[in-house]
């Protein structure tokens, strides 16, 4: 059971949180190494310029105008991802369309 400040937590959050934790990292990791096979510079830069991208720091070493043009898509769609949120933007990418949007209530009717 997970707590916190005296507090309990669900389940089902700590599966989302966790769930939020491991797609971000995954991101920025398959983002980090696409910019190291892109670019001449080394794995510290490009996972610092990655993760700054990523949470929308604004931070930099000073690589992203010597980065070529792929790479600034890439680090375009990070900060894009980071600031509308992982989750957020993979949901957005598989929505069904739900053809009865209005859903009558139901009532019991007694037979016999």
């Amino acid at each position: 059971e997970t707590e916190l400040s005296d507090r309990s937590i669900p389940d089902d959050t700590v599966m989302k949180a966790m769930t939020v934790f491991i797609l971000s990292l995954t991101l920025i990791c398959l983002i980090t190494f696409a910019l190291s096979f892109a670019n001449k510079f080394t794995l510290m830069q490009n996972l610092f310029e990655t993760t700054s991208a990523f949470g929308t720091v604004g931070l930099s070493t000073g690589i992203t105008p010597l980065l070529n043009p792929i790479s600034k898509l890439l680090i375009t769609f990070t900060v894009f991802v980071g600031r509308v949120g992982i989750l957020s933007f993979i949901l957005s990418l598989y929505t069904t369309k739900n053809l009865n949007k209005v859903r009558l209530p139901k009532e019991e009717l007694s037979v016999g």
